[in-house]
């Protein structure tokens, strides 16, 4: 089996993990304990209390109605990446539903948190790969593309909450409201730290050193990296400095950081973390492959 043919395997076993980490969340932790939540699942709970309709299939829906929307408006690219999910998701939530688990909690806020954390690391494995549920995000692109093109984008997510948000409180009042919106903060600290910081593979080095020539050896020749030379000024010397940029994995720039400490004890360094790197190269990805990020 090809290397290719392994990766996308792989990425799709962790977005049936990710449709998995979500729909337990939704179905044996939130329901159970008597909360809603924000976003498309959140809508689609509240239209079941309105219409009768099982929300599942409301999200359904809903989900239907944006990917055609986003094909449309936002071309053939931006409906690869929501398309798998936008049918996975409500299916995985409709599976979840007859299966017959409840995790129920005294503490309120210990099942908000219980949720918040499994339910954004479900959506953070999916936003890491790259794809998106469809929800409240493509429908943000989707008016910014059309109604609301001088509006930032993030404040557009932001009315998009606040608008679910009145609706949440209006239909079940403050409190439940009040928990959902816990619930939202919770879920999108715990994503955003698998999307940007969990797992982190790569690092981006600069160095500043007075043998600039060994340790670009050192990289070229020993770890077998590319690495980028720049001329610099020193601001507080004024003297001609050299720069050397490259990317690492953590075990490389611990070999790096090693050497460099052997032949200039006092050289400077910058380390960053990556989220991903577009190019040839260990652990690089291709640019079609990127555009997923």
């Amino acid at each position: 089996m090809g290397e290719k043919i392994k990766k996308q395997i792989k990425t799709y076993l962790l977005l049936v993990l990710s449709c998995l980490a979500c729909g337990t969340a939704v179905n044996w932790i939130l329901l159970p304990n008597g909360f809603v939540t924000t976003g498309t699942t959140g809508l689609s709970i509240v239209l079941e209390g309105l219409t009768g309709v099982n929300f599942t299939i409301v999200c359904y829906a809903i989900t239907l109605v944006i990917v055609i929307a986003a094909f449309a408006i936002l071309g053939k690219k931006e409906l690869v990446n929501i398309i798998f999910l936008s049918i996975l998701y409500p299916t995985v939530l409709l599976v979840t539903q007859f299966i017959n688990v409840s995790i129920t909690f005294e503490n309120k806020l210990v099942a908000i948190l219980a949720f918040g954390i499994l339910y954004g690391l479900g959506v953070g494995i999916s936003y890491r790969l790259g794809y998106s549920y469809g929800g409240t995000d493509t429908l943000g692109k989707i008016l910014k593309a059309t109604v609301l093109r001088f509006v930032p984008l993030k404040v557009i997510f932001m009315l998009l909450d606040a608008v679910i948000c009145a609706i949440l409180f209006f239909t079940y009042g403050l409190d439940l409201a009040a928990y959902a919106i816990i619930g939202q903060i919770v879920y999108a600290n715990v994503m955003n730290y698998v999307v940007f910081d969990f797992g982190m593979q790569i690092y981006q080095i600069h160095i500043i050193s007075s043998e600039p020539e060994k340790i670009r050896n050192y990289i070229l020749n020993d770890l077998h990296r590319g690495v980028t030379v720049h001329h610099a000024v020193g601001g507080y010397t004024g003297e001609d400095k050299i720069k050397l940029d490259c990317v690492c994995s953590p075990r490389e720039f611990v070999l790096l950081k090693e050497y460099v400490g052997q032949v200039d004890p006092r050289a400077f360094i910058e380390v960053f973390p990556v989220v991903c790197v577009i190019g040839e190269g260990k652990q690089f990805y291709d640019i079609d492959e990127a555009g997923k990020f």
